[in-house]
């Protein structure tokens, strides 16, 4: 009883007090008037109509409680992909739609290589442990320098305010090479590893506006899957693209 009133706060035990202290009170006018039987009815009545609303007041109170836990897990679940952890996509595109025309920053668009043919391969259970396994290592690398994100799928997404294309040039190569060179073991005892294709976009050196880096970055990421995946893409000119074999490129 104890710990449940501390949990609950001051209120309840507040409440029991008072109604000690009217019973008490009552108590004593009835020892003075010498009517011992109505100073016990009143305060019986007291103490029932006391008991009553400490009742009501931890109910109000621990709903009160539940209300807010409810709140903080919706208001969770409505920024946070529930599958990596990492932002979702709306909350991502907010962010993109905030961003100031004096603002420098570059977005990194990633896709994880042939992502269908390894759950066809393994199995979407492993796909989902793949996933956060590369949401792991990407906010890893990219700490509090960016904003990482899931864009549904196995495409994920990173911004980069006030940073040059060098730096997220430098940043998504990291990347790259750190999940080809990795491997998990999957749930069958077998180790695996994945690939991820990136594209690169800078405002204002390669955006018109903001609002432009998407398709920019996402046309840079489809020219790095179309010359092979497991690249890093930041410009249309091939000799700009970023990859693993110089074969590759040509």
């Amino acid at each position: 009883a104890d710990l449940l009133l501390h949990r609950l706060g001051p209120y309840p035990r507040a409440v029991i007090l008072v109604a000690v202290a009217a019973s008490e009170y009552f108590i004593s006018i009835g020892i003075r008037a010498n009517d011992y039987e109505v100073a016990l009815v009143a305060a019986s009545y007291y103490m029932l109509l006391s008991t009553v609303s400490v009742v009501a007041g931890i109910s109000v109170i621990h709903y009160m409680q539940r209300s807010h836990e409810l709140y903080e897990t919706l208001s969770e679940d409505s920024t946070v992909d529930g599958l990596t952890g990492l932002l979702n996509r709306r909350v991502f595109e907010a962010e993109l739609d905030a961003l100031r025309k004096d603002e420098p920053s570059v977005l990194i668009l990633m896709d994880i290589d042939h992502f269908k043919r390894f759950n066809d391969t393994y199995g979407h259970p492993e796909g989902d442990r793949t996933l956060k396994v590369v949401s792991r290592k990407v906010k890893n690398i990219v700490g509090k320098d960016g904003i990482t994100a899931r864009n549904g799928g196995e495409e994920f997404a990173i911004l980069l305010k006030g940073r040059s294309k060098e730096d997220a040039l430098e940043m998504a190569e990291r990347i790259r090479t750190t999940l080809e060179n990795s491997r998990h073991i999957t749930a069958g005892g077998e180790y695996v590893g994945v690939t991820v294709s990136i594209g690169i976009a800078a405002y204002p050196e390669q955006a018109a506006s903001p609002k432009k880096l998407y398709s920019q970055a996402d046309e840079h990421l489809y020219i790095a899957k179309k010359l092979g995946r497991n690249q890093v893409c930041c410009e249309d000119a091939h000799e700009l693209i970023i990859a693993p074999s110089v074969d590759k490129v040509k």
